[in-house]
């Protein structure tokens, strides 16, 4: 009854788990969302980020579950300064006959700098924007991880936020329906005022 997406960075994890891949799709047709993060649409950029191959490796993932019809997405990364991302992204998938539509199908992160001024968000911040607190995705979805070493998985708010313990909501997700406070600087930063979102529908 509920919509998974995976996030993933394509790498030698997917090869082996196709089998269980392509059968969670057959079962779950419209509920399962994979997310390929490729930093950057160029080899260089992406491998500086991610290790030497990696480039090559997450382009043969993004070509296959293409070939295999899952519902995919890729997540970039402003590495660069860049004006025409979705342009580059396009000409990359198109060249290796990926056919993604990504104007709805790419996000791009901005990088994630700890420590810089960021405004606070007060309750005049959603009349200011045009918003409600229940558009942000903390609101109605969760992250599921379960970090290397651990016993079980741990249930967080937030995508980004993987590693602070203000964020985790237990271990079971039926259990994780409560309140989230945006007292982190990335809520801030990213969502609320930078209006993007690492949601499955977006």
């Amino acid at each position: 009854g509920r919509e998974v997406l995976i996030l993933t960075n394509g790498n030698r994890v997917l090869e082996r788990h196709k089998s269980e891949l392509v059968r969670l799709k057959q079962a779950y047709a419209g509920k399962l969302h994979i997310r390929v993060s490729l930093d950057h649409y160029t080899k260089a950029l992406h491998d500086k980020e991610r290790g030497a191959g990696s480039f090559d490796r997450a382009l043969e993932a993004i070509k296959w579950l293409d070939q295999e019809g899952f519902h995919l997405s890729i997540a970039g990364r402003s590495l660069a300064d860049d004006m025409d991302s979705l342009g580059g992204y396009q000409d990359l998938l198109q060249s290796h006959q990926v056919s993604i539509d990504l104007k709805e199908k790419l996000v791009i992160f901005p990088e994630m700098i700890m420590g810089e001024d960021v405004p606070e968000i007060s309750v005049k911040c959603w009349d200011i924007l045009g918003k409600k607190p229940q558009q942000q995705m903390c609101a109605h979805e969760r992250m599921i991880v379960k970090r290397k070493g651990a016993k079980a998985p741990k249930v967080l708010a937030c995508t980004l936020l993987a590693y602070d313990e203000r964020f985790e909501l237990g271990e079971k997700l039926d259990d994780s329906a409560e309140r989230v406070y945006l007292n982190h600087e990335f809520c801030a930063k990213f969502c609320v005022l930078g209006g993007a979102s690492c949601s499955a529908t977006k």
